[in-house]
């Protein structure tokens, strides 16, 4: 049985093709290890989409078996077919790469010295003990800024998901209040279910005024996305304030902001300045 598995896999026949199959292994067993690591080994095997990395492994792997045999259709086919089918995997690297580089430019806050009117703090997943650590980590950033600047207003934005004990919003009111930021400089957007629904909520709370000026808070790797939303649907000058984020869950951080930032795109969520 175990001889006949081995002959089924298609065998190397060039270096190239070896080097090809190696590193595909390689990109497998790393996506594999860290869905193990972070799912398992950290105990979060519910964040948000991180099957992504069970399947990327696969995919990688099936790839590095099969190298042999596509390399042989490759021989056999036309050359403006091979050309015509390379381009897609090319255009999805560059596309990528291109994403990516848009959400690193959120990691650093902008408007920093300027008082801004409003403050929106994005909401986060609500534990029954109390927020997230990203969640915690936004209200941290939000709580400076209000200290230094009092006459800015702060927007709590989440609604309550069904696992959740509370609304995002008022669990973020919640722990401003307890650290001295006045009731009256909080307002609660507590019906929002993503992103752009944070934002196109929250402006109904903002006074319609050419010179407002209101500032996005959120994790740094959301930065980008959120700022970009912001400036789609409020009439206002928009910046952002970028908090930290848990660094082992960076890559998946940056993968899954990723795929929601190339749905915001396709729905028109998007305007960049």
């Amino acid at each position: 049985m175990r001889k006949r598995f081995t002959q089924s896999i298609p065998r190397c026949t060039t270096r190239s093709q070896t080097i090809l199959r190696t590193l595909f292994v390689v990109a497998g067993l790393l996506c594999l290890a860290y869905y193990i690591l972070i799912g398992f080994g950290a105990g979060l095997i519910t964040t948000s989409i991180l099957y992504i990395w069970l399947m990327g492994g696969a995919v990688f792997l099936a790839i590095a078996i099969f190298i042999p045999s596509i390399a042989d259709l490759v021989k056999r086919s036309k050359k403006w077919v091979v050309a015509l089918i390379a381009i897609f995997p090319i255009l999805g690297v560059l596309f990528f790469t291109a994403g990516e580089i848009a959400i690193l430019s959120g990691f650093s806050s902008d408007l920093h010295s300027d008082s801004a009117d409003y403050l929106i703090i994005l909401g986060a997943k609500v534990n029954p003990d109390g927020p997230s650590l990203l969640l915690q980590q936004r209200i941290d950033t939000a709580y400076e800024y209000l200290v230094a600047n009092p006459d800015t207003v702060a927007i709590a934005s989440g609604g309550q998901g069904a696992d959740e004990p509370m609304s995002e919003a008022r669990c973020i009111a919640n722990e401003l209040i307890k650290r001295g930021i006045g009731a009256d400089r909080i307002l609660l957007e507590e019906k929002s279910t993503d992103t752009a629904e944070n934002i196109q909520f929250s402006r109904k709370l903002i006074a319609d005024s050419p010179d407002c000026r209101v500032l996005i808070v959120s994790n740094n790797f959301h930065c980008f996305r959120s700022a970009a939303i912001a400036r789609k649907y409020l009439e206002a000058e928009v910046g952002h304030l970028s908090a930290s984020s848990v660094l082992g869950l960076l890559p998946h951080y940056m993968v899954r902001e990723f795929i929601g930032l190339t749905v915001d795109w396709l729905n028109g969520n998007l305007a960049f300045e």
